[in-house]
């Protein structure tokens, strides 16, 4: 039979099943006035009044702090410096001081002087450009490669020539060498070579190169090093042809012992090729490199036609024949102070007015000379003996029906 506990007896027995560590459970029937849930100060939902007072703490002492670094900047920075007149050294109602750093008309303040960073580069104080001196003293060594144009076939042999420079100072010095390149070679190299100036090419059955200079040299007062005694060169073959045509005058005839040049349009530094008609009109360039060219008849700078385009891709070529127009011949005969004929004499004319031409020549052991292929118009002859110091000149007027009857006299004493 089950009886019911009392408030006080249950918490008694609570305490004594705890010293006696034996769990105890109260009856579904009986309420536990210690089981009601109580509210946790702590909580997130309420708000902590002990933070919120630190953190306006916190905002009050950095807004002071920066307060009070403004006010500290304001006080250190200097006062402007009175100058003679009572104003400042600071911007004027006229402009700016000019002894000031600012500049006059942007009022911007101007760079410091010394070295500066341009690019990533240290740029000092400029200086004036100084030339140095080559001088070929000591023996050095060539390199090179022989090269192709993608998608062409390799030659299986190749020559490569190196001889002295044709404008360069320095090729007295220079010798000549020849390399014969076997199958699968492509490199060269030549050594103990005097120093000075080189022109160097290669060949190779239907393909050649372009001339290139190079040098060997060290700088003047600076012998002591070594200077330019190892150059490398990179050789390229280009499949060649030949161009060849024929120029007659102006009334059907062969125009023989004419001047031809072809001109590299995309390299007009380069030396021109050259060649002459024969008695036939006929001319030939042989071993012509695939490109652009143009070519110039009787003068190099001054053609006697327009400059005719040629484009060469390595198969052999034939022009159109070229017409001259009507053009004059002069034939002179040089006489001394007595009327004699006087040989050797260097002859320059050049054609005035608004054309353009001129010539040299010298005249024969019979004291003539005859110069073809020449613009009509106004032409002045100087004649100079060089040993005996004689001199003359003269105006003479050529016409297209000039021939070699018409004959000018020049005297010179």
């Amino acid at each position: 039979m089950l009886s019911t506990i009392s408030g006080q007896e249950s918490t008694g027995l609570q305490r004594a099943c705890g010293r006696a560590s034996i769990p105890f459970r109260h009856s579904a029937r009986t309420p536990n006035p210690h089981s009601a849930r109580r509210p946790n100060p702590r909580s997130a939902s309420a708000p902590n009044p002990r933070r919120a007072g630190s953190a306006a703490l916190l905002l009050v002492f950095v807004l002071a702090m920066a307060l009070g670094l403004g006010a500290w900047m304001l006080l250190s920075a200097p006062e402007p410096t009175p100058d003679d007149d009572g104003g400042t050294a600071a911007v004027r109602a006229g402009g700016t001081d000019p002894d000031s750093p600012l500049d006059p008309g942007t009022g911007s303040q101007e760079m410091p002087t010394g070295p500066r960073a341009v690019g990533g580069f240290e740029m000092g104080v400029e200086h004036e450009y100084t030339l140095y001196g080559r001088v070929f003293d000591g023996t050095g060594t060539i390199t090179g490669e022989v090269t192709i144009d993608p998608g062409t076939v390799y030659p299986k042999a190749w020559t490569v020539t190196l001889e002295p420079s044709r404008v360069a100072d320095g090729s007295e010095r220079a010798i000549t060498r020849v390399i014969h390149g076997e199958p699968g070679q492509r490199t060269f190299e030549l050594r103990d070579l005097p120093m000075a100036a080189y022109r160097i090419h290669a060949e190779a059955p239907g393909m050649a190169s372009m001339a290139q200079e190079v040098a060997l040299f060290k700088i003047e007062g600076h012998e002591h090093l070594a200077g330019m005694d190892n150059v490398h060169a990179t050789v390229k073959l280009r499949k060649v042809a030949y161009v060849d045509g024929a120029v007659r005058t102006s009334n059907g005839d062969v125009a023989d012992e004419l001047p031809i040049f072809l001109v590299d349009r995309m390299n007009k530094d380069a030396l021109a090729l050259a060649t002459r008609t024969d008695i036939a009109g006929l001319f030939r360039f042989d071993t012509v490199n695939s490109g652009a060219w143009m070519l110039h008849v009787g003068d190099a700078v001054r053609p006697l036609v327009p400059p005719i385009p040629v484009s060469v891709s390595g198969t052999p070529m034939r022009l159109d024949d070229v017409t001259l127009p009507p053009l004059a011949l002069l034939k002179v005969l040089v006489f001394d102070e007595y009327g004699r004929p006087f040989p050797d004499v260097d002859l320059v004319g050049y054609l005035r007015g608004s054309g353009s031409g001129s010539f040299r020549v010298r005249s024969d052991a019979l004291g003539t000379a005859t110069v073809r292929y020449l613009a009509p118009g106004p032409w002045r002859v100087e004649a100079l003996h060089a040993v005996e110091g004689q001199k003359g000149k003269a105006d003479l007027a050529l016409s297209a029906s000039d021939d070699e009857s018409t004959l000018h006299e020049i005297h010179i004493r």
